[in-house]
């Protein structure tokens, strides 16, 4: 037990790890969990399940391998500053440019608000994290400044499993949505960059494989997806899918879509509940009645 909860609690306070959601009252209840201060095993697993299920920010990247980094630059702290250490080819940044800003706010601003986090100059990948929750980012370079819109690295194409993606095949497009802790606007901007492929008669698989969720985001999401809600048939859910990732399945569920399980994890109904056994040993529980956006406040 104590060897599972070290190495979970290495997942809860890697690199990976970005999101405020990490309070001191989660640290503090984890640490208790982790000091025995819990004797009861079943209590303790449900406990940290519990635990494990308010903590939006466990980001799907710790456990799901083949989410890559989704730009094509890898940034490093130094000296309380970030800057790019690796590039891809025929990017607009080159290795040592300094990041100043991302949106308004400038990076001193970003290294204070992170710094529970940022203990280390090799955090490439939270840098990124960080720097794709924002629309702009600002680049200095000698002299000279730039800004870039972050979403165009997207476009680019320098990404293996982006965000948000549409797959198409036929009339029915896949939309993989990987995490629900991003800028609900994305969303938005995504669907219109794709709105020529859509029409009445499309129909959509949402996969949210991977996806670890994010509570406060999780509204925003269906509001956001409303447009399409009717033209849902099927969800897709794994393993790896906790928490908020399951209400939204169970939200379309209520309205007669498919939810089915994908490659490994399985999934059981019954009359009181929904859970999904992984590996680790967690059974993780939610409500098997609909849910309505009344209860997603």
């Amino acid at each position: 037990m104590e060897e599972l909860i070290k190495k979970l609690e290495g997942y809860l306070f890697s690199d990976y790890v970005y999101q405020e959601a990490i309070n001191d009252n989660i640290i503090t209840e984890y640490k208790r969990l982790l000091n025995g201060t819990i004797q009861d095993t079943s209590t303790s697993f449900y406990f940290l399940n519990d635990l494990l299920l308010q903590c939006g920010a466990l980001n799907t990247q710790v456990l799901h391998p083949e989410v890559k980094p989704f730009i094509g630059f890898m940034p490093t702290l130094l000296e309380d500053t970030f800057y790019v250490k690796h590039v891809a080819e025929d990017l607009r940044v080159v290795i040592h440019d300094k990041i100043t800003h991302l949106d308004d706010e400038p990076i001193e601003h970003i290294r204070n608000k992170y710094k529970h986090l940022l203990t280390s100059n090799d955090s490439g990948l939270l840098l990124q994290h960080i720097i794709r929750r924002n629309r702009f980012m600002t680049i200095a370079r000698g002299n000279q400044t730039y800004t870039m819109d972050v979403l165009t690295f997207n476009a680019l194409n320098l990404t293996v499993d982006p965000y948000f993606k549409l797959t198409d095949e036929s009339n029915h497009l896949e939309l993989r949505v990987s995490h629900l802790n991003f800028d609900i606007d994305f969303i938005e901007q995504m669907l219109d960059r794709y709105r020529h492929k859509i029409n009445d008669d499309t129909t959509f698989t949402l996969n949210l494989t991977g996806n670890r969720g994010g509570e406060i985001y999780l509204k925003g999401l269906i509001n956001k997806l409303e447009i399409i809600s009717s033209q849902i048939k099927s969800i897709k859910i794994d393993e790896y899918t906790a928490g908020n990732a399951l209400l939204l399945a169970n939200f379309y569920e209520s309205k007669g879509i498919q939810v089915y399980g994908e490659n490994t994890g399985v999934i059981h109904d019954e009359s009181l509940c929904r859970y999904v056994e992984i590996g680790n040993g967690f059974i993780l529980k939610y409500p098997n009645q609909p849910i309505s956006l009344d209860m997603i406040e």
